[in-house]
């Protein structure tokens, strides 16, 4: 809860349970919202942060309080402004995502061994793939992210989770490459890597929510997609040890357009 740095008075603040639920009751505020039937002429752009009288609502339903007031928040944040900016760095903190953690710590021992990785994959994706549209977060990173420039709190929030991320599947994918005898290209850095399969996954989800008809409405095509795109960048971006090609001179080979002198 260190990412929390509006309150009034954080050092007790930040370990109350009534401060988690406010924040929860905001993120289920959010997903409604994200949901609800718009006229043509409402802005999207307007429906993200929800009202003290909707977090009020959400928390009244999630705890069965029906007493619960705006005090609550008040007595926490001196502004909606302020409630908005720890929610955000609250969501996107590390520590939230121990299910995203969790996928990244048992891919190696899914995948290490295998009968069939093409299936491993699939299943790998359709979790991650759950897990992006299970939570909010996803289109509101979107919605930020159309700031120029992205705001620097809210910057630093996106900074922080999606290092940490990169560092929980870089963990992984040593771990895989390992196993299977493989190392990256000299060119690419694990990072890279890690970070070009993050980005695919985000793309297509992406891609999904826009057009969902492409994939038939059905997740399990889209998941498909993104296994197919991990299993080709893995294929390209890896070699057997002490192979120092290129990714581009191993393309060159294949195209046929090898050095012929």
């Amino acid at each position: 809860m260190d990412a929390l740095t509006r309150l009034r008075n954080p050092a007790t603040q930040r370990t109350d349970p009534k401060t988690q639920w406010l924040l929860e009751a905001g993120l289920a505020a959010i997903s409604t919202s994200f949901k609800e039937k718009r006229t043509p002429a409402a802005l999207p752009l307007n429906v993200v942060w929800p009202t003290q009288e909707r977090v009020i609502a959400c928390y009244r339903e999630q705890r069965g309080d029906p007493k619960a007031t705006r005090g609550l928040l008040d007595h926490r944040w001196r502004t909606m402004s302020d409630y908005y900016f720890d929610l955000l760095a609250w969501a996107l903190h590390p520590g939230h995502y121990a299910s995203h953690r969790g996928m990244a710590q048992d891919a190696a021992r899914h995948v290490v061994g295998a009968g069939d990785l093409s299936v491993v994959a699939r299943g790998i994706a359709l979790a991650e793939l759950a897990d992006v549209f299970a939570s909010p977060i996803f289109r509101m990173k979107l919605l930020i992210c159309v700031m120029e420039p992205v705001a620097p709190a809210f910057h630093h929030a996106l900074a922080r989770y999606y290092g940490a991320a990169t560092e929980w599947w870089s963990e992984a994918y040593r771990a895989i490459l390992l196993a299977a005898g493989l190392e990256l290209r000299s060119e690419i850095r694990m990072e890279t890597f890690a970070a070009l399969m993050s980005a695919m996954e985000e793309g297509l989800a992406l891609r999904y929510v826009a057009c969902p008809e492409e994939f038939d409405h059905d997740i399990e095509k889209l998941a498909h997609s993104l296994a197919l795109g991990a299993l080709a960048l893995i294929n390209g971006a890896t070699a057997e040890p002490g192979d120092a090609t290129t990714l581009a001179e191993y393309l060159q080979r294949r195209f046929g357009r090898g050095d012929q002198s």
